[in-house]
């Protein structure tokens, strides 16, 4: 994405998927550029058997970005999931969303924990706290 010919610096950090399963499709719905500079994300979709298809997404939040921005992106990227699931109605499908939203649930407002739940409907947070 950023050759070493490239002018633009590019931050460090980024995001890894590995899968032992074949990966059916892998596309980066959400972007730096397409996301004001909050985010990026990977979906990956893989086949857990013939009819159930596990999409994983991996998202990194970039400290101190507009959570404005950041619940757009996510919104945009579970459009994009409900249109997946959509187009295969016969299908079972299951969907994962992992990553570092850089949001510190102990120290942050309870407005911002709200508007992330308002986020996600119908999902549930698991949370790992390093100490």
């Amino acid at each position: 994405m950023y050759p070493s010919t490239s002018q633009s610096s590019r931050p460090h950090y980024g995001l890894a998927v590995y899968s032992r399963l074949p990966v059916l499709q892998s596309c980066q719905p959400v972007s730096l550029a397409n996301s004001c500079g909050t985010v990026e994300c990977t979906l990956v979709q893989v086949a857990v058997q013939p009819s159930v298809i596990l999409s994983v997404v991996s998202v990194y939040r970039r400290p101190a970005s507009d959570l404005n921005h950041f619940t757009t992106a996510m919104s945009h990227l579970l459009e994009q999931l409900g249109a997946y699931q959509a187009d295969q109605s016969d299908v079972t499908h299951h969907i994962l969303i992992m990553g570092d939203f850089n949001i510190d649930c102990l120290h942050q407002s309870a407005r911002s924990i709200q508007k992330m739940t308002a986020v996600f409907p119908g999902y549930r947070q698991l949370v790992c706290i390093s100490l």
